[in-house]
């Protein structure tokens, strides 16, 4: 899920030197279960009750600026994939642009993306530290598997999709490993016409990011170089 998260401030004097960090992270996300006004709705949240299931995975490799013993700075590339599980419609003429009206659903609806975080820390002891980051998401590739069937539609789409602001805490376990926990606070992003448009009712025809912040965690573990 995503990695959004690169808890890497440094904790010593032996890690001054540590320029470069790699981590991976796994994102735990609540459902984004909104049908708007889309007729079976009822009966879809009702065989759904589960409040999470979307999940981002991340590796990334980052650069460490260390301006002052207590304070650092990172920024760096992730790559990313986020998944969501929740059975909804989708309008898969985005993938085949045939113009057809045929109701199709998925419940694994991928994003595949590059991340570029940019992230500030504060340590607070030995060991702990505090980080503040913003996560700009760029989509590569769009991907519905069509529930019930083998089939999958994909397309490549390069595009913005996201920014993330996260506030979280990180913890060396040793000299060049670490562990991390953010949640995320604010995120804007471009409204998704695959899954919100004409099917669901969307009122929002003509506007083209939203804010909408469901409940998100990032996990992180990474290695100091």
């Amino acid at each position: 899920m995503a990695l959004a998260f690169l808890p890497k401030t440094l904790l010593g004097q032996h890690d001054i030197n540590r320029k470069w960090t790699t981590s991976f992270s796994f994102g735990l996300q609540a459902h984004d279960k909104r049908l708007f006004d889309f007729p079976p709705k009822e009966d879809l949240l009702a065989r759904q009750p589960e409040a999470f299931g979307t999940y981002q995975l991340s590796l990334g490799v980052h650069r460490v600026f260390q301006p002052e013993r207590k304070i650092s700075f990172t920024t760096g590339v992730g790559f990313s994939t986020e998944v969501a599980t929740f059975l909804r419609p989708f309008d898969h003429n985005y993938f085949t642009g045939r113009g057809t009206y045929d109701l199709n659903s998925t419940k694994k609806y991928s994003k595949h993306l590059v991340q570029i975080p940019i992230a500030a820390r504060y340590k607070m002891g030995r060991r702990l530290g505090f980080q503040v980051e913003a996560l700009p998401q760029i989509g590569m590739w769009t991907m519905a598997k069509q529930n019930g069937t083998t089939i999958t539609h994909s397309k490549f789409d390069p595009c913005f999709y996201s920014a993330e602001f996260n506030l979280g805490l990180n913890y060396s376990i040793s000299r060049r490993i670490y562990l991390g926990l953010s949640y995320r606070i604010f995120q804007i992003k471009k409204i998704d016409k695959v899954l919100f448009n004409y099917i669901l009712r969307d009122p929002r025809k003509d506007e083209k990011f939203e804010t909408y912040n469901p409940f998100k965690l990032w996990f992180t573990i990474g290695y100091r170089m």
